[in-house]
């Protein structure tokens, strides 16, 4: 995901979807970086999701009414949107960069269900809860071995994303969901980025997007 070219290809390809969940992971020791300069899990978990489902929709491969899953995590709820590590970490350390990555997954579902390219699209981000997968407990050993015994299942962990794809109910796109429940994605009220940092937040990303050689796009 964090290789934007062969994202594009793939889209090409690519059947057509009814269902995007956009899950992919990752929480590398040390600072990584893609082709174009930008934090592994920046541009895997955050512009890489995002350019997928661009590529997806403008290749005609996401169906009217496609519902788009964004797995964020319950790390985000203590972490400010912090734009100016956000892209370019030179402190890295994986942990806050992680939480700060899902802050921005949250706030950049809220600002696409705005936009009138996706209002034939379903969009959400959600909470599966800490989940007891390999990937903790190789990216958070500590963790794991004192929260291993309150760990969700993979069942438990799925179940609200499947819900939201499913489900007849009505739901609010761009909104945060939590066991099926719409939440509030803010434990303090000025966790909320600013308008100003929100739409900063788009601009840089579609910089980023726009800056790759095999598509434009108009969204």
């Amino acid at each position: 995901m964090s290789d934007w070219n062969s994202i594009n290809e793939f889209c090409k390809q690519s059947l057509s979807y009814d269902f995007v969940v956009l899950n992919a992971g990752g929480m590398p020791d040390s600072l990584i970086v893609n082709n174009f300069n930008v934090e592994h899990q920046c541009a895997s978990q955050l512009i890489g999701h995002y350019y997928l489902i661009l590529c997806l929709s403008q290749n005609g491969s996401l169906k009217e009414n496609a519902r788009i899953i964004w797995v964020s995590s319950g790390g985000m709820y203590l972490k400010k949107l912090d734009l100016q590590n956000l892209f370019h970490n030179k402190n890295y350390e994986k942990v806050s960069t992680y939480a700060n990555v899902k802050r921005a997954q949250v706030t950049l579902t809220q600002e696409l269900s705005k936009r009138e390219f996706w209002s034939k699209a379903k969009i959400f981000s959600m909470h599966p809860g800490w989940v007891k997968t390999g990937g903790l407990s190789k990216s958070l050993p500590g963790f794991f071995r004192i929260m291993e015994k309150r760990l969700r299942n993979l069942d438990e962990g799925t179940d609200t994303i499947l819900w939201l794809l499913l489900t007849e109910e009505s739901l609010s796109s761009g909104g945060f969901y939590f066991d099926r429940k719409l939440v509030t994605p803010y434990l303090l009220k000025n966790y909320d980025p600013s308008k100003e940092e929100r739409t900063e937040l788009l601009n840089i990303i579609d910089n980023y997007v726009n800056s790759i050689p095999q598509l434009k796009l108009n969204h």
